[in-house]
């Protein structure tokens, strides 16, 4: 048998992944390693398999660094993926400790783009915008009155499936005609 597969869960707050390492600022329930991740990381160069950083990297005032160092850190033909608030989502902007605000473009072009990260990109699997939060877990709802729940599902999957047919699209033209975009996902792979 080969060996395990090396999965970091990077700023994982309350939402720690099986089989992974979970990485916070914070030492709680499930944190395996208490990290800054605004300084360099504590793992070697092409030490993991994938790296996950959902709704972190607005967090800091260095995303590019940040994204440097998941490219450094995983090995050839790793898989990043991140989530983060899309720009037309209220608390993306409205969050006192967000630094900024990222649209699909930001991600399409920051990963896979050899100006921004010095000639080190990803190559993109996916980069796709989501009307409502897509990870399943405790709090997706938690803020929605519970009749109100079937109707946000619904519109959850018509509205995304609009916006995929044309992100461009959907963000120059009509996002903001349906509350804004909760947030993007992307997946890429180390070159």
């Amino acid at each position: 048998m080969g060996d395990k597969k090396i999965i970091l869960n990077l700023g994982c707050g309350y939402k720690p992944m099986k089989d992974a390492v979970n990485c916070d600022v914070n030492n709680h329930d499930g944190v395996d390693i208490v990290v800054d991740l605004n300084n360099k990381f504590p793992f070697p160069d092409e030490h993991a398999d994938e790296i996950h950083a959902n709704h972190i990297i607005e967090h800091f005032q260095d995303c590019i660094r940040f994204v440097n160092e998941c490219h450094r850190v995983l090995k050839k033909g790793g898989v990043l993926f991140i989530r983060v608030p899309h720009s037309s989502n209220v608390s993306a902007n409205g969050m006192i400790e967000h630094y900024r605000s990222f649209s699909y473009h930001t991600l399409k072009h920051t990963f896979t783009g050899k100006h921004y990260l010095g000639g080190k990109h990803f190559e993109q699997v996916y980069c796709k915008l989501n009307w409502w939060y897509s990870q399943e877990g405790v709090d997706r709802f938690d803020f929605v009155p519970k009749a109100l729940v079937p109707f946000v599902v619904l519109f959850d999957k018509f509205f995304t499936f609009l916006a995929r047919l044309s992100p461009e699209v959907c963000e120059n033209l009509w996002c903001y005609w349906v509350g804004g975009f909760r947030e993007i996902e992307y997946k890429g792979v180390k070159r």
